[in-house]
């Protein structure tokens, strides 16, 4: 487990406190046969090593052997160590524009280096090792296929209550994930969603064909199910809709039964000053089209808000809903120049328009013309997918000219 750690220099790296030379204590406090001395280690790995989320050059020096902690059969509280990598090594989604320090990544492709661990202990004798390992799988193993083969495997045997509920959330986060193999994820979870499963696991199911990323999928694979499928998400959705996620709910009641007066309450609602979904319920409100009414004026007003997003998001649905170019091609065209991770977004937004978004044509025309990184962030770096979220937005750019 710990060949190679008297090897590193690890009074040269640094973490959240300074030096790192404590380091290989607290791994081998990981080891140790004291409960007592596992969880302070633990503790001291996420306080210094991963301290407020943040990684260092030691949280990346670390990661082969908390892989190796993890394959070793011999350890207790390894449920705790499978935890530890999911965090250091996911992406931060809290930042919208997609910049990450290159450490991050670094650490990130450290940790899926390993996936192979994490095929292994979905089927671990440890039950808390089982319920931590299908985030993981799913987060670092680079082969969709074969992740949701596991998955599946695992949803058919398992039998603790608690695993088969994590096992649910990460056909969620496949989804989000692998929006191109969400079938076979979506229609898992579909079946999750009736009889004869307990009402737990139901309801969990469902949640997660809500959440999120997951709802015009979700509704589309409820589509396949019929009536019946429709009328056990239905009364879950309403639920809801007196919760955080009203504003995606609304978006999953609305394409599930399409009664626009249902979700419009809910939707405006969401706009108001201080409300955390607003981008979400913006671009809810733009599926609806012209029915959206009621909401102008509280998109309008959100077309002035402070954050770029949400910005983007409601001169899209002003734009879609009441044609108001003349309000909302400013605002995307000064997103488009100032950050290019809005590019995207604001091409579905051109494609939603057609031949009517084509004061904004000039920007793709160019897009195309570049010979540059299309989505290379202001001081030049980029991501491992970036080349990925190049071609989409190219070929983005190209469908939309082609069809205005």
């Amino acid at each position: 487990m710990f060949t190679g750690i008297d090897e590193v220099d690890w009074a040269s790296l640094r973490h959240a406190y300074g030096s790192a030379e404590d380091v290989p204590g607290l791994l081998r406090g990981l080891a140790s046969r004291d409960p007592a001395d596992r969880e302070t280690a633990l503790d001291g790995m996420y306080g210094a090593l991963h301290h407020q989320g943040d990684v260092y050059d030691s949280t990346l020096a670390c990661v082969p052997f908390l892989l190796a902690l993890v394959a070793s059969g011999e350890i207790a509280d390894r449920a705790g160590i499978v935890e530890l990598l999911v965090s250091i090594g996911a992406e931060d989604t809290g930042r919208e524009d997609g910049v990450e320090s290159g450490l991050g990544a670094r650490v990130r492709v450290g940790v899926r280096a390993g996936a192979e661990v994490f095929v292994r202990l979905t089927g671990d004798a440890d039950p808390s090792v089982r319920r931590a390992a299908p985030e993981a799988l799913v987060r670092f193993l680079d082969e969709p296929a074969r992740v949701l083969g596991l998955l599946r495997e695992r949803c058919v045997l398992e039998r603790d209550d608690r695993v088969v509920h994590a096992l649910t959330e990460s056909l969620g986060l496949f989804v989000r994930r692998h929006p191109g193999h969400a079938a076979g994820a979506l229609e898992l979870l579909t079946a999750q969603s009736a009889a004869p499963y307990d009402p737990g696991l139901r309801l969990a199911a469902l949640g997660q064909l809500a959440h999120c990323a997951v709802v015009e999928s979700a509704a589309r694979a409820l589509g396949t199910f019929g009536d019946a499928a429709a009328a056990e998400v239905i009364p879950v959705l309403r639920d809801l809709l007196g919760t955080e996620y009203a504003a995606v709910a609304a978006e999953a009641l609305w394409s599930v039964e399409g009664n626009a007066s249902a979700v419009l309450p809910v939707l405006i609602a969401e706009l108001a000053d201080g409300r955390p979904r607003r981008r979400t319920a913006a671009g809810a409100l733009a599926r609806l089209g012209p029915e959206a009414g009621p909401a102008l004026p509280g998109l309008r007003r959100l077309v002035r808000a402070e954050d770029l997003w949400e910005r983007v998001s409601a001169a899209c649905a002003v734009w879609r809903i009441a044609g108001e170019g003349e309000l909302a091609a400013p605002v995307l065209r000064t997103a488009w120049m100032e950050n290019p991770s809005t590019r995207r977004t604001v091409t579905a937004c051109l494609a939603a328009l057609g031949p009517a978004g084509a004061p904004l044509h000039d920007l793709l025309r160019t897009e195309l013309a570049a010979r540059r990184r299309h989505l290379a962030s202001p001081s030049g770096g980029y991501g491992g997918r970036d080349v990925l979220d190049d071609e989409r937005l190219v070929r983005a750019c190209g469908e939309v000219l082609e069809g205005g």
